[in-house]
């Protein structure tokens, strides 16, 4: 189920040779939290939903979700973006084909945007909970830890101060649930704008540079996770990819949650078989083995 994580590490690898970065120089965004976010892009647009399945239903927290860390934008911008790189993909699909809107992500955007708010509102505690005054000298103490890392992390109280760290953070987290200007995605007005642009410019090096996820090959991958529900051997067929074995298998988990255990057997067995078949020269899709062709 976790699979579909391996398309955000190469992620960083395309981000890095096919992605012009330049371009986003404008945009105020840590270098470390740009990678995240273009690796994420990547991730959804080659791979298809199982990603944000995946992302948003088993790796994000929405009780740590928040706040941004050195390294990571909040899981909540991470699921803002990953959601709206769908919505791209279901707006090219259906500039492309009128008939594809039917047949495309509307109901995987919506269920998963649903089903994240609501854990959202479930993490969130009383505006009067949290003292100002706390959170305000919290901030400060947090940043100075931050601008520091390496000056703290060899000083002979680095433990006290990581115990320290993870406390003001926790603290932060708090404060940031229980900030009323949050809206119901737990964003900002200025962290929509500036994800908005992101997205924007983003969307335009992924459509112009990477081979992405065909809009068509959605139906054939919730075909297939019927399949998947039958006790009898699934096989692959002419220029089925092991994408569209993760999609299948998520689409009908999601659907049929009492069926995990077997769908998760036959996906498995399935994905073997197509490996197989592709070490012995035996016809299947060139790119079976592959992210988006490469």
């Amino acid at each position: 189920w976790t699979l579909p994580f391996a398309a955000h590490e190469f992620g960083h690898l395309v981000a890095s040779e096919k992605i012009r970065m330049p371009q986003f120089g404008t945009l105020d965004i840590p270098p470390y939290h740009m990678q995240e976010y273009i690796s994420d892009a990547f991730a959804v647009y080659a791979m298809g939903p199982s990603y944000a399945y995946a992302s948003i239903l088993m790796r994000f927290d929405p009780f740590q979700s928040y706040l941004d860390q050195r390294e990571y934008p909040s899981d909540a911008k991470r699921v803002y973006v990953i959601l709206k790189i769908l919505e791209k993909m279901q707006e090219k699909a259906s500039n492309s084909d009128q008939t594809a809107k039917i047949e495309m992500y509307e109901s995987v955007i919506g269920g998963l945007r649903e089903e994240w708010r609501s854990a959202l509102d479930q993490a969130k505690i009383p505006e009067d909970s949290v003292d100002k005054n706390e959170i305000k000298q919290a901030k400060k103490i947090l940043k100075c830890l931050r601008d520091n890392p390496i000056k703290f992390s060899f000083e002979k109280y680095s433990n006290e101060i990581r115990d320290l760290k993870e406390k003001l953070e926790f603290l932060l987290q708090d404060a940031c649930k229980a900030d009323a200007k949050r809206d119901e995605d737990a964003l900002t007005e200025e962290d929509r704008d500036l994800l908005s642009r992101l997205i924007e410019s983003l969307w335009i090096e992924l459509d112009s540079t990477i081979i992405g996820y065909p809009s068509h090959y959605w139906q054939k991958s919730k075909d297939l996770g019927e399949k998947l529900l039958s006790n009898d051997k699934v096989v692959p067929s002419i220029g089925m990819e092991l994408r569209d074995v993760l999609n299948g298998a998520w689409y009908i988990r999601v659907e049929k949650p009492s069926m995990t255990e077997r769908i998760e057997k036959n996906a498995e067995d399935l994905m073997k078989e197509i490996i197989r078949m592709q070490k012995k020269g035996e016809e299947i899709g060139k790119s079976a083995l592959t992210i988006g062709g490469f």
